[in-house]
């Protein structure tokens, strides 16, 4: 297979298959973010406005990251970041540079029976604007990079976003039942939208990418519920985990997205069935240290693959003889590509 963005793809799939499959070909993938030209400055109003700008946006990190061997995904990502779901479920979401403005139109439970006739089709203004980005950034990347499918959020991000976080944790107190209402009707929702995905952006050997430039093998994405960082376990477990069970069911290889200062309910997330992989992304001092957050990974690696994210590399290197390589994969970050170069090399010489 040819990638301009990616002379070594091949290798690189192979790797992270290998990893989807609790194994391990050379050494554990790796992912090195590090500062890009251009992407500090960027005006996001101006650039979703303009399809042709918001692709050349994504396009010119994937040239100039296309020089390091790492295992990055190089993809062109026609999404709304984690707005995308809450735009369609209606929500008036305003980018003014950096800051992203977001409503919370679910005022009141008598408009649950209007939320779940919501048009996910070419009704929606924000699904046809998903879809006509899509097709534009397949015919722009061909051979070039690959397309990734856009990021939904979970249920509980989703109803947060429809009522509010600090409403929502008052709703899971005072109105139950209508959590439940609402979580049913975000949860179909979600479960359209990426099968309409599905079948709207091109496949990369099988599988498909997401926004965070990870591949999965089959019709697969992640379950992403920040939400629950904001609740107890108990909580998670009644109002939200039964709804990321049904996305996971619909997916060939899921896996979830937990903060570190929310990885108590990681419990439960280990029985959500068909879950392939956890990934713990880590919240610095806001979370537990590393270290203390070694049993869980421990944990995880008995029976799912771990992906870490945003740990230090000298903490990742630091727990290394107490982690299993096999079922490994590493998102890590330095502050220059002469650093990034580095730290490849010293990655890739653990494992000669």
């Amino acid at each position: 297979m040819q990638m301009e963005y990616k002379p070594k793809i091949d290798l690189s799939l192979k790797r992270i298959a290998a990893f989807w499959e609790k194994d391990i070909l050379d050494r554990p993938p790796l992912r090195i973010r590090y500062p890009i030209n251009g992407t500090v400055d960027h005006d996001w109003p101006r650039e979703y406005a303009s399809i042709d700008e918001y692709c050349e946006y994504w396009m010119d990190i994937c040239r100039q990251r296309a020089w390091l061997a790492d295992d990055y995904i190089p993809v062109c990502n026609g999404a709304m970041d984690a707005n995308l779901m809450p735009a369609i479920m209606g929500c008036s979401v305003k980018y003014e540079h950096e800051a992203v403005l977001c409503d919370h139109p679910l005022k009141n439970w008598d408009q649950l029976e209007t939320l779940s006739n919501q048009p996910l089709d070419d009704r929606n203004d924000t699904i046809v604007w998903l879809k006509s980005g899509i097709e534009y950034f397949s015919e722009q990347a061909m051979n070039k990079c690959a397309v990734s499918t856009a990021l939904l959020v979970g249920p509980g991000d989703l109803m947060a976003a429809l009522r509010s976080s600090s409403q929502l944790c008052l709703d899971l107190i005072e109105e139950p039942e209508q959590v439940h209402r609402l979580a049913k009707i975000c949860t179909m929702a979600i479960q359209e939208v990426l099968e309409l995905q599905f079948a709207e952006v091109p496949r990369l050997e099988g599988g498909y990418c997401d926004p965070y430039n990870f591949w999965t093998p089959g019709k697969s994405s992640f379950v992403c519920d920040d939400f629950s960082s904001l609740i107890s376990s108990e909580m998670y477990e009644e109002f939200v985990f039964p709804y990321d069970c049904r996305l996971a069911e619909i997916m060939e290889s899921s896996w979830m997205h937990i903060h570190s200062s929310g990885i108590r309910i990681l419990e439960h997330t280990l029985k959500i069935p068909n879950l392939k992989a956890v990934q713990i992304c880590y919240d610095g001092e806001k979370g537990p240290s590393s270290r203390d957050l070694l049993p869980w990974m421990q944990k995880i690696q008995k029976k799912h693959c771990l992906l870490l994210r945003k740990f230090p590399y000298e903490q990742i290197t630091s727990l290394l003889p107490e982690l299993s390589p096999e079922g490994l994969y590493i998102d890590t970050q330095c502050d220059s590509r002469e650093s990034a170069e580095r730290m490849l090399a010293d990655w890739t010489s653990l494992f000669a």
